[in-house]
């Protein structure tokens, strides 16, 4: 009710929990009812988790501050006054930071058993939405794997058939990457897909649909692109080629770094580019990019010859 929330609610709240399959853990911080951007550094994270594998039960007031040996600074500036664990099937994977109250005072032992309530009810959705992302995503990468990229491909061309538009398909080869493997080890070779698919995934829109398609070979659908000219196809992709090539990875030391081949094609299905010939048409501009020379972008046009951007070393 409206008297409860002005009475329980929280001055801020935090959010924390780790990934599935590892990784920074994810924080979401708000003020009153407003989201934040707000991090705790990942050590102060691991600090406010421990008391709770333990004890996983929610923690209040002088019983939180005594539980955690050396409460980290960030977590006092943040005014933390009850903690809940997020529970998962192999423990407290996250917890629920709440700070004082709006109205003042402690948290009430009725307050803590409902907040226990309310975390565990979203304990797990948060477990069923991660299982979901896990399914979905790349465990090296973050990205989406092929056959989730080939479910969306097919509903946008069905979406298209409906609503008649275009969107772009861009597929992105690392160059040589056997030979960068061979050179450095194949633990920097991880390294250099990471930080491709980050370079990858910074350089679109957040709308856009980005995959691992498979070893070193990435694809990006770029979605609700309706009548946009060859041009800003070929810039999108040329963007994605300089981020990846000015992307360093850091190695014992070393900055090193790898270059992609580009090719990109339209999804048009009311033009005859549905999903095959579209993926079809966007490995044959990319085999052209290796071909001629490599770090390049080439578009599939609509004509006989497809076209290709210089080189830009």
């Amino acid at each position: 009710s409206e008297r409860l929330r002005e009475r329980f609610a929280p001055v801020r709240t935090a959010m924390l929990y780790r990934p599935p399959r590892g990784g920074s853990p994810v924080m979401r911080f708000w003020r009153l009812m407003d989201e934040v951007e707000e991090r705790f550094d990942e050590e102060t994270f691991e600090t406010l988790l421990e008391p709770f594998a333990q004890s996983p039960r929610v923690l209040v007031g002088d019983e939180l501050a005594s539980s955690v040996v050396i409460m980290p600074s960030e977590a006092e500036a943040f005014g933390s006054r009850l903690a809940a664990p997020l529970l998962g099937p192999d423990g407290p994977y996250g917890i629920v930071l709440l700070a004082s109250k709006l109205s003042g005072g402690e948290y009430s032992a009725p307050e803590a058993i409902y907040v226990d309530r309310l975390v565990r009810f979203l304990s797990g959705g948060i477990q069923n939405r991660l299982h979901y992302e896990s399914m979905i995503t790349d465990g090296k990468t973050g990205l989406f794997t092929h056959d989730y990229f080939m479910r969306r491909l097919e509903g946008e061309s069905a979406r298209l058939l409906r609503r008649p538009g275009r969107a772009g398909l861009i597929m992105i080869d690392i160059d040589h990457f056997k030979r960068f493997n061979d050179t450095w080890g194949h633990q920097a070779g991880d390294a250099a897909l990471i930080r491709v698919a980050s370079a990858v995934r910074g350089a679109v829109r957040s709308e856009d649909i980005v995959a691992r398609f498979g070893g070193e070979e990435f694809c990006v659908l770029a979605v609700d692109l309706g009548q946009m000219q060859e041009e800003a196809l070929m810039a999108l992709a040329e963007r994605i080629r300089e981020a990846v090539k000015s992307e360093p990875i850091p190695w014992n030391g070393r900055e090193l770094s790898v270059t992609v081949s580009v090719g990109c094609s339209w999804l048009d299905p009311a033009r005859g580019r549905g999903p095959e010939r579209g993926m079809e048409l966007a490995d044959r501009a990319l085999y052209t990019s290796k071909e001629t020379g490599r770090n390049r972008c080439t578009l599939a046009g609509y004509g006989l010859l497809s076209r290709a951007s210089l080189t830009r070393e």
